[in-house]
């Protein structure tokens, strides 16, 4: 975790990345505090072993090297989804294939810590949660995944129940949740990652984009859906909003 000195100095370089001419601007003391307040509302705390922008990418990624990167933020109440709806979703481009490429994760198998992980595995899509932190719940998809092509998936709750979706699709059966409540834990969420005693596995070989976490509605992921083209823009269910644009 860092402290609140270092998170200030990433907040001002991404500030002194922002624009190349601040004065330039209609208005720079404006610009620069919308943009000082949408990189706050991320969370983001650091960038793990090293995730890179996809330079001359087309749009503009993350790559994640299957070496401990990951994309990690502090434990935080926005990642507590208790018993309402939610939605995660992001689009990734694999590299590599391999077991455990994990997606997203609240998750320390080695502690009392295992909230949910969603994740990508052979032959399948999986999320799973706990109740108590300890024993878990959850289901798999089948899906069979390549390398070099961009797919959005996404898991959702919709009151009673969990889908998978890949490309707007959904893949396998509905999962009942009925009265499951994710447990509370202390641990940090991590994208592209898992921690085990706080230290990174499952790492992802692959590039990411527009990675989001919404909460409180199920972004209308519950039937067949168009995914979007476009960035995503926030709004009050957005509790994680990453681009992959970002210096």
């Amino acid at each position: 975790m860092w402290s609140r000195n270092k998170a200030n100095l990433y907040i001002q370089d991404a500030l002194n990345d922002f624009h190349y001419d601040p004065k330039a601007l209609s208005s720079p003391i404006a610009q620069r505090k919308i943009y000082r307040d949408k990189l706050m509302l991320t969370h983001l705390v650091g960038f793990g072993g090293g995730v890179s922008g996809g330079v001359g990418e087309l749009p503009p990624c993350y790559l994640f090297d299957a070496s401990g990167d990951a994309l990690s933020a502090v434990n935080h109440s926005d990642w507590h989804f208790s018993t309402g709806d939610w939605a995660i979703d992001m689009w990734v481009r694999y590299v590599g294939i391999d077991d455990n490429d994990i997606l997203f994760a609240q998750y320390d198998p080695t502690t009392s810590d295992k909230c949910w992980l969603f994740e990508s595995d052979s032959g399948r899509i999986e999320f799973f949660g706990s109740e108590d932190g300890s024993a878990t719940f959850g289901t798999e998809w089948a899906w069979s995944r390549s390398v070099d092509t961009w797919y959005h998936v996404a898991v959702a709750r919709d009151t009673n129940n969990m889908r998978a979706f890949v490309d707007g699709t959904q893949i396998g059966s509905t999962y009942d949740v009925t009265g499951k409540d994710l447990y509370d834990g202390d641990c940090r969420m991590t994208i592209g990652s898992r921690l085990a005693n706080d230290v990174i596995t499952g790492s992802l070989d692959a590039r990411v984009d527009e990675v989001r976490i919404s909460k409180g509605t199920n972004r209308g992921y519950t039937t067949t859906f168009t995914p979007a083209s476009v960035p995503y823009t926030s709004d009050a269910n957005t509790v994680l909003l990453i681009h992959c644009s970002e210096t």
